[in-house]
């Protein structure tokens, strides 16, 4: 694991320290990031506020890869947050899905 210098997406934009075209660039970049794994036939899980980081110098990384895994063999946990508005297929231990990284990255932005 690697020490990343910034703020999560989350604190970001409750700070209110990023404008209207950095909030496009992260979108953009999530999508070439979730394109990558996906292109692999990897999925990520757990797409959330709180597992983007804005590096100080303005990237964007993906954190917290503990459902990450190939498509077909990776699964939600037993117990899945009731806060969190998940895809409206998603139960636990099912299979986790490209589809369902798209629609929490629509999510995400949906503000």
């Amino acid at each position: 694991m690697e020490y990343i210098d910034g703020d999560t997406l989350a604190s970001a934009l409750a700070k209110s320290t990023m404008n209207e075209d950095m909030i496009k660039t992260v979108q953009s970049e999530l999508k070439r990031a979730l394109t990558l794994l996906h292109n692999k036939e990897l999925v990520f899980g757990d797409l959330r506020l709180p597992n983007v980081m804005i590096t100080k110098e303005k990237k964007v990384k993906l954190i917290d890869f503990d459902w990450a895994g190939e498509v077909g063999q990776v699964e939600y946990p037993h117990l899945l947050s009731s806060v969190i508005e998940w895809p409206k297929d998603v139960q636990t231990l099912d299979s986790i899905q490209k589809e369902h990284d798209w629609e929490m990255l629509d999510k995400m932005f949906a503000m």
